[in-house]
């Protein structure tokens, strides 16, 4: 089975696909295997390896943060990592809701 999602995984579009190129494991996301384990990652798993909020609110395009806002540094505070970054599915840009003009796009989209 874990080679069957190993596959499917590899060829995905998606951000699972983007980890697993990079040699990013199912555990290192979601933790050990077990009853929930397929679970989206909570962010302190994406921020274990991904800085931190602060550091990538920073590394966002200042230009455009300028303008549209910056959505790691967003006015509705912490959001989990899983609002817009979906890992197994298309990725989503949760502030398109209300921002309906702004130009978002995410990896994974």
């Amino acid at each position: 089975m874990i080679r069957e999602i190993s596959q499917e995984i590899d060829s995905s579009p998606y951000l699972d696909g983007l980890h697993y190129q990079n040699e990013v494991s199912c555990q290192d996301c979601h933790g050990v295997p077990q009853p929930g384990w397929d679970d989206p990652a909570e962010a302190e798993q994406c921020l274990a390896c991904h800085e931190s909020r602060e550091a990538l609110a920073g590394r966002f395009d200042k230009e455009f943060a300028r303008k549209w806002g910056n959505p790691h540094k967003s006015h509705l505070g912490d959001l989990d990592c899983a609002v817009c970054h979906k890992g197994h599915l298309a990725s989503t840009v949760y502030c398109l809701g209300c921002h309906t003009n702004a130009p978002f796009s995410i990896p994974g989209q």
